[in-house]
């Protein structure tokens, strides 16, 4: 797979186009959707060194930028640093790890000195919408590659074995392709150009190899991305009292649609907030 630097992923996607409406607006939501994506580094005292992706969900003169990357990156606990790449010029600045839950494998870091500006969010898709992943695999230069939602979240108040097939919700798979590296990518809605969530792995089929019974190959199942939802990272930040920093999501917002739905209008924030629950392979360490 071709990979590119954010300009040139840019260039290339504008040459590309015409100049019609629908392409104007895909070319604008194109160029957001490049500035907020970060490449981060998690480096141990030891030289070890992991790479994963992130995304800018706020930013204010006096914080830094917020971002929003896959739990799995980081080894609470441990003595490692960790850096977000500064894409204008490259230059690694530090993270601090704000807020983490391995449970919805979702972490908050903030980048002191960084200028990029926030992705705008959505909470929902219906099954087969466009979707874009912008992150950096192997720890190298930006990739763009696109896919549809393979499956959304259903309602948690009905049992497994009577439900239908939702069609709309809050994504939890998408069929774009995706490698080590990749955890913590933006995943953003084609028609809209939002955020609708992060990449968190993919689940894997294991193909024995030939003389080596021990050993086997692990391919990507099409279709089997596994998706953290936005709906997730927002109880996230309101758990670690940091919703207000999201523009549009201040104190009595929830994750849903409206005003008084979820943290904020009453109970605990981490109790609204959906559990991922699919098995997956780590894209980012």
């Amino acid at each position: 797979m071709a990979r590119f630097g954010i300009a040139g992923l840019t260039l290339l996607f504008l040459s590309a186009c015409s100049t019609t409406p629908d392409q104007t607006g895909r070319q604008d939501a194109l160029a957001g959707w490049l500035a907020a994506s970060i490449q981060l580094f998690a480096v141990t005292d030891g030289g070890g060194r992991r790479s994963g992706s992130g995304v800018v969900l706020a930013a204010a003169e006096d914080e830094g930028v917020y971002l929003v990357t896959a739990g799995h990156l980081l080894r609470p606990g441990s003595a490692e640093k960790v850096f977000a790449v500064d894409p204008r010029s490259g230059v690694p600045r530090p993270a601090a790890v704000v807020a983490i839950d391995q449970t919805v494998d979702v972490a908050i870091l903030q980048v002191e000195g960084l200028t990029a500006p926030a992705a705008d969010l959505r909470n929902d898709a219906r099954l087969g919408d466009d979707v874009w992943v912008v992150s950096f695999p192997w720890g190298r230069r930006g990739t763009l590659v696109t896919g549809i939602v393979s499956q959304v979240a259903g309602g948690a108040d009905v049992a497994p074995e009577a439900r239908a097939i939702p069609i709309e919700g809050p994504v939890r798979l998408i069929d774009a392709a995706v490698s080590y590296g990749t955890s913590g990518g933006g995943v953003f809605h084609g028609r809209s150009g939002r955020l609708v969530g992060i990449v968190r792995g993919y689940r894997t089929a294991k193909l024995p190899l030939p003389g080596a019974p021990a050993n086997a190959l692990e391919l990507p199942i099409a279709g089997e991305t596994t998706v953290v939802p936005t709906t997730t990272i927002l109880c996230v930040f309101a758990a670690a009292d940091l919703k207000h920093v999201i523009p549009g999501s201040g104190p009595g917002s929830g994750p849903g649609s409206g005003p008084g739905s979820g943290p904020g209008s009453g109970g605990s924030a981490r109790d609204a907030c959906p559990r991922v629950d699919a098995d997956r392979a780590d894209a980012g360490s």
